[in-house]
């Protein structure tokens, strides 16, 4: 009698380990990852006075950033890490890079907050051609206790195939904006003098 529960329970706990793997590869499948790239600027000893809390917001309208359709049902895409994180990860990096400090909140003497307004595809889908363009779009904002400064960073790519679109080719056209936005913010030096010249 124990022996035939015991089993029951074994296949059980099979049967829902392998709907939960199942449940990740469908999840992966959805899901699109992005590295930022390693910012190259010149550590400058200089900016060590300043000392930065980054606030990121991510302000679009779904978490959503592309939809086409596959086998005849609508796939959602979305990305990994979520889209506030990436770029509280690209702002607090190239800012450290060139030499200022991070922290949060009354440790500062200043303030970023990255409002993201774009991080997308938008795909369409004919007979035998497809067509994906690419849109990504921040504004960097720096506070400090003699005022404010805004800069917005932004690019967009197209990218026209036949047959089936893909997750591989939505990637790419977004990492290319992606990367695009990253490197003008990496070479951009007007956040950097407004962090120098508006905090204390």
């Amino acid at each position: 009698m124990k022996q035939t529960s015991l089993k029951t329970f074994s296949y059980a706990l099979l049967l829902g380990s392998a709907v939960l793997l199942t449940g990740c590869q469908t999840q992966s499948n959805n899901v699109l990852t992005f590295t930022p790239p390693a910012p190259t600027a010149q550590f400058n000893t200089a900016n060590q006075r300043v000392v930065v809390n980054v606030v990121s917001q991510d302000q679009r309208n779904t978490a959503t950033i592309a939809s086409y359709t596959e086998r005849g049902s609508m796939k959602h895409l979305t990305s990994s890490p979520e889209v506030s994180q990436l770029f509280q990860q690209v702002i607090q990096q190239g800012l450290n890079s060139k030499g200022f400090r991070i922290a949060s909140g009354v440790n500062s003497n200043s303030n970023i907050v990255v409002r993201i307004t774009d991080f997308n595809a938008q795909v369409t889908e004919g007979n035998l051609k497809y067509k994906i363009d690419s849109k990504v779009n921040i504004v960097v904002e720096v506070q400090g206790s003699k005022g404010t400064f805004s800069k917005s960073f932004g690019a967009t790519n197209s990218q026209e195939g036949v047959f089936g679109v893909n997750n591989e080719g939505i990637q790419k056209i977004i990492n290319k904006s992606f990367q695009d936005v990253v490197t003008k913010f990496y070479n951009d030096n007007e956040i950097s003098n407004a962090l120098l010249g508006l905090s204390n």
